[in-house]
């Protein structure tokens, strides 16, 4: 599902994204809404079992304004969407198809 998809049938939520698809620059195209809710700290404790489960690539949105996502969350969104790792506070993007 597109985010603008996700963000018109989940309105005024937080949501548990997992990357579903993504395109020839390994970016994330399409996601899986996994969980919602209207309280972050709900929504946490559910991301932190699905993360305990394997699925670290899981990651907390917000579909408005009014509910803020806080920084670190907000960043590994961004990791997430765009192929980023972080070791040693450095990020660094792999490319999954190889070597560039």
């Amino acid at each position: 599902m597109l985010l603008n998809t996700i963000a018109e049938k989940h309105p005024n939520s937080f949501v548990l994204l997992l990357p579903k698809t993504r395109d020839e620059q390994n970016r994330v195209r399409d996601w899986q809404v996994l969980n919602t809710s209207r309280h972050y700290d709900k929504i946490q404790k559910v991301a932190k079992y699905y993360r305990a489960e394997g699925m670290n690539n899981a990651v907390i949105c917000s579909t408005c304004d009014e509910l803020v996502v806080p920084p670190n969350e907000s960043a590994k969104f961004y990791r997430v969407y765009y192929s980023m790792i972080t070791i040693a506070q450095v990020v660094l993007h792999i490319p999954l198809g190889g070597v560039e």
